[in-house]
C-alpha cells in the first residue's frame, strides 16, 4: 500500500489505494513486490501509531481517551496488513 492508500483506507475509501497500483502498473512501472508492499505499509502505520503516542507522553489520562482512536484504528490496520502477507 502506499501512504496516500492508508491514509484514504483510514477515511473508508479502500478503493484507491488499488486504483494507484493498477494506475502505476498501467504506465509501465513493475509491480512491485506485495509482499515488499505490505511490509512498507506495516511499517508505515507502526510510524502512525509511534506519532500519535508522541504528544500523550505527559497528557493526562482525557488527552489520552482523545487519541487511543487513531492509535487503535492504525493498529489494527497495521494487523489487518500483517495477516494479509503471511
Amino acid at each position: 500500500m502506499t501512504e496516500l492508500g492508508l491514509e484514504a483506507a483510514q477515511s473508508g475509501a479502500d478503493w484507491i489505494d488499488p486504483a494507484l497500483f493498477d494506475q502505476r502498473v498501467q504506465g509501465g512501472a513493475l509491480p512491485p513486490c506485495r509482499g515488499v508492499l505490505g511490509l512498507h505499509a506495516v511499517l508505515h502505520c507502526l510510524t502512525q501509531a509511534r506519532l500519535a503516542v508522541a504528544p500523550l507522553a505527559d497528557a493526562t489520562e482525557p488527552a489520552w481517551a482523545l487519541g487511543l482512536p487513531k492509535l487503535r484504528c492504525v493498529l489494527a490496520m497495521a494487523v489487518r496488513i500483517a495477516d494479509g502477507i503471511r
